[in-house]
C-alpha cells in the first residue's frame, strides 16, 4: 500500500512458481521480502541456433570418410539435422530435436566421428551448450537488497525453460512436469524444485530439499527426503485418471500412480519419486551403476503400475540402428534395423537420465528388473512386438497377466491362466492364432545382437521349475544339440509329466533332424492328449506337413481333408479373424504335396473373407474420407495390412503351382486372380512404411505375373525391360491392368528381392538337380540389380541382407572361393544373428550341389573367418535336411574336433552318425552309380 501497487497487481509466491500468471505483474511478494521487475535487454537468440546448423553440416560433409555404411550415414545426418530446430519436422518423429541435441552432448557424435573430426565434433557440442543456456527473458530483484533476492524467467534458444528463485534462504526452480511417453490425456502439471541457498537453479540439481507437482496451482504431491512422497489419492485421481482417452480398459490396476519426476531446468531427468522412494537414473554404462539401477527400480517400483513408468520417463523410443556395427546410431522410420539390446547396452545408452530403444529392448529391461523382484517373467513375441509378462495369482482366486511394453502397461484377468493369456496375446491382434499349448516367446542365447522366437507352454508362466527345464531346452535347439534335447523330454515325460505340449516339443526335435515318422508319432500324442478344439486344431495343421515330410501322404491327405471339410468350418466362429492365418499355415503344410487341397483351403479359410476386405480397404484408400494417419498407426489397419498381405502371398502360391493352364477352370483360382490383382493395384504400394520396400512388393508382383503368365512368358517380357534412370518415382500410382504390367517390368527387373526369390527356389528341398549356368545367369541379373538401386538411391538392409546370400549361394555353386571368403568376412564383421544364422544355413541348404572336396574348402572358409560355435550343427542338420548326409557328417565330424572339450558336440556327432550313416552309404552308392553310367 505504501508502494502505491493494487493488489491485482501482485502474484503471491507459489501461484508464480507454478506458472500461474494473473497478469503480467509489477511487483511480488515473497516471505522473504518484494521484488520489483527490472529491464532487460533484448536477446536474439537465432544465431546461436544458426551456428548449430552450421556445425552440424561440416559433420555431414565428414560422414562419406567414417566407416558407416549409408545407411548408416543416413541416420547420422538426420540427427544432425534435428539439431538446430525447435520443433519436431513431423509429429510423427521417433526423435526429437531436444533428444538429437541430448544425446550430441553425451558422447554420441564423438564416438561417430572419433578424434579425426575433434574440432568439428567440439564446435557442435559448444555451439548446443551455448543455445540451451539460459537467459533471462523477464526478472525481479529485491527492492530491499537486489542481490540477495532474485526472480526470473529463463529460457534456451528453443523456448525452453522455466521460473529460477533465488534468497537467502532457499533455491527454487519450476518449470513443466516432464509428460509421459504413452498418457497423452495427462493434464499439464508444474514441478517446484527446491535446494540449499546458493545453489545455481540452471545448472543440474545436486542436492535437493524438496519437490511439488501442481496443477492449475492446487498441490498434487510434495516430497521431502526425510519423508517420502505424499499425495492425497482421490484429488490425485481426478486429475490424473487410471483410464483415459487411448490407454484402453485394460490399463494396469492403478495406471499412472502418484509420483512426481524431478528434472534440471533442461530436461534432464534427476530422479523418479514414488510412494515406493527415489528412483535414480543411471549415470553412465558401467556394470555397477546398471545393478545398482535395477536393484534400486526393483525396490522402488513394486507393482507393474510403478514399473511402467520406467518406460513412460525413462526411456524414449527410437529405432534401431541399421549397421550392427555400430548399435549405438539412431534409426529413423525409413532407415533402422532391429537390434535387440541387453538390459545392460540399454542402461549403457542413457543420456540426460533418459535411455533409448525400442520395444524388446524396454521389454528386456523390464525383466531384467521384474527377475530382481522374484517374478517368472518372459519376454514374449506379439505382432510386430515385444513386451515383458508375468502371472500372478491374486486373492481374488484370479490369474493376472500383466504386460509391460511400449504402450500402456496393460492387465488381463481369469479363474483359468491359459484363459487369462489368451486374453492378453489376443489384443494385441485378434487375427492373430492363440494356442495356450505353443505361446510365442523371445529368448536370447550366446550373446546375440537379437533375441529367436520359440513356442512354448502356458505352464512356463505357473511354474518356475518347468519354465527352467523347458527354457534349457531352447538352448539346445540353439545349439543344435538336439540329442540332448530329446533326452530332457524322454526324461519329462517319463517322469510323469505327460502334458500335451511336452510330446509336442519333442516331435519338433524329431523333425529337425530328419526323422518324421518318430516326429509324427509324438505330434499324434500331442493331438490325443489335447481336449481343446482350436489347439487340436493348430496341432493337426502341423501334423500335415510332418506326414508329408515323412512320405506317408494319405495320411497326410485325409487329415488335411478333415480340416477342410470338419475341423475347420466347426470352429470358423471361433476363429474369426484368425481363419486367415490358420489357412495360410495349412497352405504352407501343403506346399509341393497337394495344391489342389491348398486352392481348396483357400476357398474354405480366405477368398471369401479377404476379397471383400480388400475391395473395402482399396476403396477407402483411393476415396476422399482416406485418412493418413489413421491407415500409419491404426492397429485395426495394421492387422487388415498383414492379413491382406499373407492372403496375397498364398495365393499367387496357389497360382503358381497350379500354372497357368488350370486358371480358367477354376472359379477358386479365379477370385484369387482377382483379389490380388485388386491388392497390387490399391493396397501393396500403400503398404509400405518406407519407398524402398517397394521392392518387395515389385517381388510379389512379379511372382503374380508369372503365374498368370507363365515363367517363360513372363522372363521374355522382363528381358526386354529397361532399367529406371531415377529413383524419383511415386510407386503408389497405379493404373492397374495390362498397362500396369509394362510399367512394372522395369522395377522388377532391379528388384534384388524378386532375383533371392528366383535363385532360392532352384534349391527348393524336393529338386533334384541343378543347372549351375542357371545359377550363375541369376547370379549377374542380382549384380545388376543391386548396383542399379545403389545408384538409384534404393537401399534398404532387407535388401543388404538378400544380395549377401544370393552372393554367397553363387559362389558356392561357382567354386569361388574369394566370393565366398569375403562374404563370410562379411558376416563376422557384421556380427549380425540374423545374417549369421541365414548364412549357416544357406552354407547347409545348398551343400547336396556341392562336391564334397570343394565342400570342405568351404568349410575351412568358416573356420577361418568366423568359426561361430553355436552355428556348426546348424549347418548339418541343415545340410541332412536337405538331403546332404555326407556333407553333414562333415561338418559333424568337425563340429566335434573344433570343440572337443564340450562333451554336448561330441554326444551330436554320435547322434548324427547313428541317424544319417545309412543314409550317407546310400548317397554315396547313388554317387558310385552315376559316375558308372
Amino acid at each position: 500500500q505504501e508502494a502505491g501497487v493494487q493488489a491485482s497487481d501482485l502474484v503471491l509466491s507459489e501461484g508464480m512458481m507454478t506458472g500461474l500468471h494473473l497478469r503480467s505483474p509489477t511487483l511480488i511478494v515473497l516471505d522473504e521480502g518484494v521484488l520489483r521487475k527490472s529491464a532487460l535487454p533484448i536477446s536474439d537468440r537465432a544465431a546461436e541456433r544458426r551456428r548449430i546448423a552450421d556445425a552440424a553440416r561440416v559433420l555431414i560433409k565428414a560422414l562419406p570418410a567414417t566407416d558407416l555404411d549409408d545407411l548408416g550415414r543416413r541416420t547420422v545426418e538426420d540427427v544432425l539435422k534435428r539439431m538446430s530446430e525447435a520443433k519436431n519436422p513431423s509429429e510423427l518423429d521417433e526423435v526429437t530435436p531436444g533428444f538429437a541435441r541430448r544425446v550430441a552432448r553425451n558422447r554420441w557424435v564423438q564416438g561417430i566421428f572419433g578424434r579425426q573430426q575433434g574440432p568439428a565434433v567440439t564446435e557442435l557440442v559448444d555451439a548446443i551448450a551455448a543455445a540451451e543456456s539460459f537467459q533471462p527473458t523477464s526478472a525481479f530483484e529485491g527492492v530491499v537488497d537486489p542481490a540477495a533476492l532474485k526472480l526470473s524467467e529463463v529460457h534456451d534458444a528453443f523456448g525452453n525453460g522455466g521460473w529460477v528463485l533465488s534468497t537467502p534462504t532457499r533455491t527454487s526452480f519450476t518449470r513443466a512436469h516432464t509428460q509421459p511417453m504413452y498418457y497423452a490425456e495427462l493434464p499439464e502439471m508444474s514441478v517446484v524444485v527446491d535446494m540449499p541457498a546458493g545453489c545455481d537453479p540452471c545448472a543440474p540439481p545436486k542436492s535437493i530439499t524438496g519437490a511439488r507437482m501442481y496443477h492449475a496451482g492446487q498441490l498434487l504431491a510434495s516430497w521431502k527426503p526425510e519423508q517420502g512422497l505424499t499425495a492425497d489419492h482421490d484429488e490425485w485421481r481426478k486429475v490424473v485418471p487410471a483410464r483415459g482417452k487411448g490407454i484402453g480398459r485394460n490399463a494396469v490396476s492403478q495406471f499412472m500412480p502418484p509420483h512426481v519426476v524431478v528434472t534440471a531446468l533442461n530436461g534432464d531427468i534427476d530422479r523418479l519419486i514414488s510412494e515406493g522412494g527415489e528412483l535414480i537414473p543411471p549415470h553412465d554404462g558401467s556394470s555397477a551403476e546398471a545393478e545398482r539401477f535395477l536393484i534400486q527400480s526393483a525396490k522402488a517400483l513394486p507393482d507393474a503400475a510403478h514399473l511402467d513408468l520406467v518406460g513412460e520417463y525413462l526411456f524414449t523410443y527410437v529405432y534401431d540402428s541399421p549397421d550392427s556395427r555400430h548399435p549405438f546410431l539412431i534409426g529413423n522410420k525409413r532407415d533402422k534395423g532391429d537390434i535387440h539390446q541387453t538390459s545392460a547396452q540399454t542402461i549403457s545408452a542413457v543420456t540426460g537420465g533418459m535411455m533409448r530403444g525400442d520395444c524388446d529392448d524396454l521389454a528386456e529391461l523390464y525383466q531384467a528388473i521384474a527377475e530382481r523382484q522374484g517374478r517368472t517373467t518372459q519376454v514374449i513375441s506379439l505382432p510386430a512386438h515385444a513386451a515383458c509378462c508375468w502371472a500372478d495369482k491374486k486373492d481374488d482366486g484370479a490369474w493376472h497377466v500383466f504386460i509391460l511394453q511400449t504402450g500402456p502397461a496393460v492387465e488381463f484377468s481369469d479363474p483359468s491362466l491359459p484363459v487369462a493369456l489368451e486374453k492378453a496375446y489376443k489384443s494385441f491382434d485378434d487375427s492373430e492364432t492363440f494356442d495356450p499349448n505353443g505361446l510365442s516367446l523371445s529368448l536370447r542365447f550366446s550373446d546375440e545382437n537379437t533375441r529367436s522366437h520359440w513356442r512354448l507352454s502356458w505352464r512356463i508362466f505357473e511354474k518356475p521349475e518347468y519354465a527352467r527345464v523347458m527354457i534349457d531346452v531352447q538352448k539346445d535347439w540353439h545349439f543344435q544339440t538336439y540329442q540332448r534335447g530329446i533326452a530332457k523330454m524322454l526324461k519329462l515325460i517319463a517322469d510323469g509329466d505327460t502334458d500335451n505340449a511336452n510330446y509336442r516339443e519333442l516331435s519338433g526335435l524329431y523333425t529337425y533332424t530328419g526323422q518324421y515318422d518318430l516326429a509324427a508319432r509324438y505330434h499324434r500324442m500331442a493331438v490325443e492328449n489335447t481336449k481343446e478344439p482350436l489347439s487340436r486344431l493348430y496341432e493337426n495343421v502341423e501334423l500335415v506337413g510332418q506326414l508329408f515330410e515323412g512320405k506317408h501322404d494319405d495320411e497326410a491327405r485325409a487329415l488335411a481333408i478333415d480340416l477342410i471339410e470338419k475341423q475347420i468350418p466347426d470352429n470358423m466362429e471361433q476363429l474369426g479373424a484368425s481363419a486367415v492365418q490358420v489357412g495360410a499355415e495349412l497352405c504352407s503344410a501343403l506346399k509341393d504335396h497337394a495344391n489342389d487341397l491348398a486352392v481348396r483351403t483357400i476357398q474354405t479359410c480366405m477368398l471369401g473373407y479377404m476379397d471383400k476386405r480388400i475391395d473395402r480397404i482399396g476403396t477407402w484408400l483411393n476415396s476422399s474420407e482416406f485418412k493418413e494417419d489413421a491407415w500409419e498407426n491404426s492397429s485395426d489397419f495394421q492387422k487388415w495390412r498383414r492379413l491382406t498381405q499373407l492372403f496375397a502371398a498364398t495365393g499367387i502360391e496357389a497360382l503358381k503351382e497350379a500354372g497357368q493352364d488350370a486358371l480358367p477352370l477354376d472359379e477358386t483360382l479365379q477370385g484369387v486372380a482377382t483379389s490380388v490383382q485388386q491388392w497390387l493395384n490399391n493396397i501393396a504400394f500403400r503398404d509400405l512404411d518406407e519407398p524402398d520396400e517397394a521392392m518387395m512388393r515389385y517381388a510379389s508382383a512379379a511372382e503374380y505375373y508369372s503365374a498368370i503368365l507363365g515363367q517363360d512368358r513372363f522372363t521374355a517380357l522382363l528381358e526386354k525391360a529397361e532399367v529406371p534412370i531415377t529413383g524419383d518415382h511415386d510407386h503408389k500410382d497405379r493404373i492397374g491392368g495390362l498397362a500396369q504390367l509394362n510399367l512394372d517390368l522395369p522395377w522388377i527387373l532391379i528388384s534384388v528381392p524378386y532375383w533371392h526369390g528366383r535363385l532360392t527356389d532352384l534349391f527348393e528341398r524336393q529338386r533334384e538337380t541343378l543347372k549351375p549356368e542357371e545359377v550363375v545367369r541369376i547370379g549377374r541379373h542380382i549384380e545388376e540389380a543391386y548396383a542399379t538401386c545403389t545408384k538409384l538411391g534404393i537401399e534398404h538392409p532387407i535388401i543388404d541382407h538378400q544380395y549377401h546370400l544370393s552372393r554367397l549361394i553363387v559362389a558356392m555353386i561357382a567354386q569361388d572361393a574369394a566370393v565366398v571368403r569375403e562374404r563370410l568376412h562379411v558376416v563376422a564383421d557384421k556380427n549380425d544373428k540374423r545374417l549369421r544364422d541365414d548364412t549357416a544355413q544357406w552354407l547347409g541348404d545348398a551343400a547336396r550341389f556341392v562336391p564334397l572336396e570343394w565342400y570342405r574348402q568351404i568349410l575351412g572358409l568358416w573356420k577361418e573367418e568366423l568359426n561361430y560355435k553355436p552355428k556348426y550343427f546348424w549347418i548339418a542338420w541343415r545340410a541332412a535336411l536337405n538331403h546332404a548326409p555326407r556333407h553333414a557328417l562333415m561338418v559333424g565330424e568337425m563340429a566335434a574336433s573344433e570343440f572337443k572339450d564340450d562333451p554336448a558336440f561330441t554326444e551330436e556327432y554320435d547322434f548324427m552318425k547313428s541317424v544319417l550313416e545309412q543314409p550317407a552309404k546310400d548317397a554315396a552308392a547313388k554317387e558310385r552309380a552315376g559316375k558308372g553310367r
